[in-house]
């Protein structure tokens, strides 16, 4: 009699990627190892047809709500913006429309809610940090290092035939 894991090979695929993440983070010094193992998870797909797709739109994503964060953050040290007050909450909803006709107009939506995750993770969560661009440019590589870890994995140990 065999003995079968009481878990399915995806979720083995998506504990090596989030490992790997973990060991390129250590190697880095630097960045938010967060973002990789998170993108990492939900980059990982049953097979590596669907984990392109989701890769695209995560990379898309990533980029088109980074390249607009790092607009916002810019505008409001310039303009010597209060963080967290009434201005600052209504310029950061007007460029969430930015962010949403940006995929729409580009007829990627399936990349519009990790545009908006990225957006509000750099401009809310970090914008008032010393050096918010650095933090923006840490963000978006390390979601992209969680992504190319993820596909590597998939691309390696493709999924098994009770998968497809």
């Amino acid at each position: 009699m065999t003995k079968k894991f009481p878990f399915g090979w995806r979720t083995t695929k998506t504990l090596i990627a989030v490992y790997l993440c973990f060991i390129i983070s250590i190697l880095r010094g630097e960045g938010i190892v967060f973002y990789s193992a998170i993108a990492a998870i939900l980059v990982m797909q049953k097979n590596v047809s669907d984990a392109k797709r989701v890769a695209l739109n995560r990379v898309l994503g990533t980029f088109i709500g980074g390249f607009y964060a790092a607009i916002a953050v810019l505008l409001f040290n310039d303009w010597g913006l209060e963080y967290f007050g009434y201005l600052h909450y209504l310029i950061i909803t007007l460029f969430i429309l930015c962010v949403i006709y940006t995929n729409v107009f580009f007829k990627i939506p399936g990349s519009v809610y990790i545009s908006c995750v990225v957006f509000l993770s750099i401009s809310v969560a970090h914008g008032a940090d010393a050096n918010p661009l650095l933090f923006s440019f840490h963000r978006v590589l390390d979601t992209l290092i969680g992504i190319g870890v993820s596909l590597g994995v998939n691309l390696i140990l493709p999924g098994n035939t009770k998968e497809k």
